[in-house]
């Protein structure tokens, strides 16, 4: 006889994460409601701090593209100006972070499309081979001029467009030289303008990059409360919840990605900005710390999903990793207002000491010790996030052993290292046993010597000590 295989209890959720929302049994392919409502809940939220974030930027560029209408309407005599607040809006976006060449790149392939467009249209009419005419040449002229997708991309289109509208207005016998030509000087007034205002307007290279940052950790922590109710009232589907918080959560890192790389070149650019070279340093350490602990929270919320399915609540560490939950929203919380971390740090550290491997007594089974052994990998990246090195993160947690952090065989990565704008001298020893007099300050060491920066951690008893001009390493 072949042995049937065994089919998914009346509580279990979608078998996979691929498929947001979709349950995957056999013969109930429809969405599930709660995961559902929790991707739609943490798609709102994204997209309302990034309607936050664009108010400002887009009340600006709608100002100033009125304004170049008005200049060229009023003072040029244009009648239809179009193509003026069409260049400026353009080139100021919905951003902050209005780098002066990309306001060129724009403004200057608007002005070309456009000048082009004119001239050909008026030589030879337009028509389909005169549309095919203008794709084959004006790209490659902009390819000539510069390496640049967004001015290759607006010669072409530009010259499509002013094409179209001399078309129309002579179907509808306007006389096209009086009504069209001249649009192109229409464009470069409308960049020219944009270009000044991207100079004089104010703007914070960090803004963007952060907003992502705390959106993003505020996700991940939507996923860890989604995995602790689930394992609190053993509900399957209530812990897999947490995919689409992670789902969104992911793209809100590759988003903040992005915006840090551009706030970076924009700071090579602009030597008035040198300043904000260490905010932007930090939250690209962040970020890549961030997307380890996207992978460490979707790996609990996977072996959490499948051990609620196999033997029901764990109450005990639901307890833990609403903790965690609450820590990194904190955490969130101080990096969109980007103040030194110190009380999500407390927080984390305090949890920590709670993360032993027979942390819920003997009577605990092998699968709650398997999860709080994701969450000991999971208050590693979010302290490292707050500003310390993988040793100090890993010191934090009991039973780990003799750390000997300046050992040389061990490669040191960039974000194995603690923060130069948040990291700490001063790092509370976690005991192997408890003190009989609670601690008021840090861990003493035998010779303190201020202007150094890591800790050795060779000594797990009395904690980690500064040493000499050595940046420890480790893998967590």
């Amino acid at each position: 006889m072949t042995p049937s295989k065994a089919q998914p209890g009346p509580d279990e959720g979608p078998g996979t994460p691929g498929r947001v929302g979709t349950d995957t049994r056999a013969g109930a392919d429809r969405p599930n409601p709660r995961i559902v409502l929790t991707y739609l809940s943490s798609t709102a939220k994204a997209g309302w701090q990034r309607v936050r974030g664009a108010v400002v930027p887009n009340t600006q560029a709608a100002v100033f593209a009125t304004f170049s209408w008005l200049i060229c309407h009023q003072l040029l005599g244009a009648p239809n100006p179009i193509f003026a607040p069409v260049a400026t809006f353009l080139c100021l976006g919905f951003s902050r972070n209005r780098e002066p060449r990309r306001v060129l790149e724009v403004g200057l392939g608007a002005t070309i499309g456009v000048f082009i467009g004119e001239v050909l249209t008026h030589a030879v009419g337009f028509g389909w081979w005169q549309l095919l005419l203008l794709l084959l040449t004006t790209p490659l002229l902009a390819r000539f001029l510069a390496n640049s997708d967004l001015l290759t991309f607006q010669t072409a289109i530009n010259a499509v467009v002013v094409g179209s509208m001399i078309q129309l207005a002579t179907s509808s016998g306007i006389d096209p030289r009086a009504a069209s030509f001249g649009r192109w000087t229409d464009a470069l007034i409308g960049s020219g303008i944009a270009l000044v205002a991207s100079i004089i307007l104010p703007s914070s290279l960090t803004s963007r990059p952060r907003r992502y940052t705390a959106t993003a950790l505020g996700g991940i922590a939507d996923a860890l409360d989604a995995v602790g109710h689930g394992l609190e009232q053993g509900e399957v589907n209530r812990g897999k919840a947490a995919y689409a918080a992670l789902a969104v959560a992911r793209t809100q890192l590759t988003d903040g990605e992005a915006a840090q790389r551009s706030a970076s070149d924009m700071v090579q650019l602009k030597p008035s900005r040198r300043a904000e070279r260490a905010d932007l340093a930090e939250l690209d350490r962040m970020l890549r710390l961030g997307d380890r602990l996207h992978g460490s929270v979707f790996m609990l919320t996977r072996q959490a999903a499948g051990m609620i399915g196999e033997s029901g609540a764990y109450p005990e560490v639901a307890e833990l990793t609403a903790e965690a939950g609450r820590t990194l929203r904190s955490l969130a919380r101080q990096v969109g207002r980007w103040e030194k971390p110190e009380g999500a740090r407390a927080q984390a550290m305090a949890l920590a000491a709670r993360l032993e491997p027979d942390a819920l007594g003997e009577s605990a089974d092998w699968r709650s010790n398997a999860l709080v052994s994701l969450l000991r990998s999971v208050i590693v990246d979010l302290l490292q996030i707050t500003g310390l090195s993988v040793p100090q993160a890993r010191s934090a947690l009991p039973d780990t052993g003799d750390l000997d952090v300046r050992s040389d065989d061990a490669e040191t990565l960039p974000s194995e290292e603690s923060s130069d704008l948040w990291g700490t001298l001063t790092f509370p020893a976690i005991p192997a046993e408890p003190d009989p007099q609670p601690r008021t300050g840090p861990a003493p060491a035998p010779e303190p010597e201020p202007d150094r920066r890591r800790p050795a951690g060779s000594e797990q008893q009395d904690g980690p000590r500064p040493e000499d001009g050595h940046r420890p390493g480790g893998i967590s």
